[in-house]
């Protein structure tokens, strides 16, 4: 248990934050909007495309390929956050 000299109260905390911190996240909400615009355009030139192709009908997602989709975010994100965590020697 930590004693009462130890705590820091939460006016001192917010003050004393690292600017870094900020920095980081603001890359990192940089970088996702970026990426999610790109798939975005993407994503709708190829659907646009195939509706030209295929007379107006409109394509429907195959749902095995939005579950690798899915898996393969979880797995960035994972690997994102490993960034922050420092290496360990052994």
């Amino acid at each position: 248990m930590k004693s009462p000299q130890n705590v820091t109260p939460p006016a001192q905390q917010s003050q004393t934050q690292p600017i870094w911190w900020l920095r980081t996240l603001l890359l990192w909400t940089l970088l996702g909007t970026t990426i999610g615009l790109v798939a975005g355009l993407l994503y709708n030139r190829e659907a646009q495309a195939y509706v030209q192709r295929n007379e107006g009908k409109t394509p429907a997602p195959n749902r095995a390929e939005l579950f690798g989709l899915i898996l393969a975010l979880i797995g960035i994100v994972r690997q994102a956050a490993e960034l922050g965590r420092p290496e360990q020697d052994e």
